[in-house]
């Protein structure tokens, strides 16, 4: 009679990755079930049952960088292009 143990496999889950890149993006947090929490696998870009489905393992085991990710700062900077791409458009350039 076998043991399972006798196979000498482990086990084991994987984590998070330490430096995985949703810490300071802005689609990692917002309304539940995303509430400030980069490490679910799900985000605002990612949502829960989308048509993406989860975050992709290489962002979230290995730390590798997502075609999402956008920090606060870099959202700050493309709203002002745009708001002066508007600006140009409308004449009301100076």
């Amino acid at each position: 009679m076998s043991n399972i143990n006798d196979s000498n496999e482990i086990f084991s889950g994987r984590r998070v990755h330490p430096r995985i890149v949703c810490r300071d993006c802005i689609w990692a947090h917002g309304p539940a079930p995303f509430v400030d929490d980069p490490e679910k696998s799900n985000c605002l870009k990612y949502p829960c049952n989308g048509a993406r489905g989860d975050k992709p393992l290489s962002v979230y085991y290995d730390g590798e960088d997502c075609e999402f990710r956008m920090t606060e700062g870099e959202k700050k900077a493309a709203e002002a292009r745009l708001r002066e791409r508007r600006q140009r458009q409308a004449g009301d350039w100076k």
